[in-house]
């Protein structure tokens, strides 16, 4: 667990963040462009300069200072130090990624071995950056609902059948939302208001999945989401969102991540249901 300082820090970097968030659908399309990557390759932004950036972006390096002044800084410098500040929170990963780069193994057990690696910073930085009181949050609403349905789809699909198999075997109730026999739609207006739709998506999202998400909500639904940023139009939607930490898109990502949150989310919910439900 990481000190005091690094804690944070890292809650600092949320909060610049949730700014982003929060400012994005009223960004002009250049800016957008800059929100998101910044939000998806915070690394990058630490290092680089403006120009870099935005040669990298594909905007004019004026934008990288509207984009900061829009955040509420003075310029792009001081919006750069505080993603330098979580570079360095996060040093400890990027040394250990560098040292075992160094002395990599070699034939088909080089397969397994980056997997396996990259598995285990995954749920390192999971146990560092997940949200605990967004997941209790996402809890309460998933006991107090008169059922759950999952809703999730492609890659995802097999992640909302970890929950939804989690969550039979230990007795809650859950459905599994799907497209078979083009009922989908049918399917989310016949839910109750008291239901809750788990959605499940990571980019790209999705389209079906956000838009029965979308469907519920906006008839008084809860929504709760699992995806992997605040500018995931589920995190627009939903009424709590557990985000799971963004990196690069490997092969374990966001797999692994998801088993993990999404089992331990059928479980909680679970635990936390009054015994007379169970």
């Amino acid at each position: 667990m990481g000190n005091i300082a690094e804690t944070e820090t890292n809650g600092a970097f949320a909060g610049l963040r949730d700014r982003i968030a929060r400012a994005y659908p009223e960004l002009s399309p250049q800016l957008r462009a800059i929100a998101e990557f910044s939000i998806q390759n915070a690394d990058t932004v630490a290092v680089e300069t403006a120009q870099q950036l935005a040669k990298r972006i594909g905007v004019p390096p004026s934008s990288m200072v509207r984009f900061a002044q829009t955040l509420g800084y003075a310029g792009f410098n001081e919006l750069k130090r505080d993603f330098r500040d979580n570079l360095v929170y996060r040093m400890g990963e990027i040394r250990e990624r560098e040292a075992i780069s160094a002395h990599p193994a070699s034939g088909a057990i080089a397969v397994a071995d980056a997997l396996m690696s990259e598995a285990r910073r995954d749920l390192d930085r999971l146990f560092k950056e997940l949200d605990r009181k967004q997941f209790d949050r996402a809890v309460i609403e998933l006991v107090r609902a008169d059922r759950i349905h999952v809703l999730a789809q492609q890659t995802s699909f097999a992640l909302g059948c970890i929950f939804h198999a989690t969550a039979l075997s230990l007795g809650t109730p859950t459905n599994m939302l799907d497209e078979a026999g083009s009922f989908f739609g049918r399917q989310i207006e016949l839910l109750g208001m008291e239901d809750a739709i788990l959605a499940i998506s990571f980019a790209p999202y999705q389209t079906s999945v956000v838009r029965g998400a979308k469907l519920h909500a906006a008839r008084g639904g809860i929504v709760v989401a699992v995806t992997d940023n605040v500018l995931s139009p589920l995190a627009a939607i939903a009424r709590v969102t557990i985000e799971t930490p963004q990196r690069s898109p490997i092969a374990s990502h966001p797999l692994v991540i998801g088993t993990c949150v999404l089992q331990a989310l059928a479980i909680a919910v679970n635990e936390t249901r009054p015994s007379e439900s169970r």
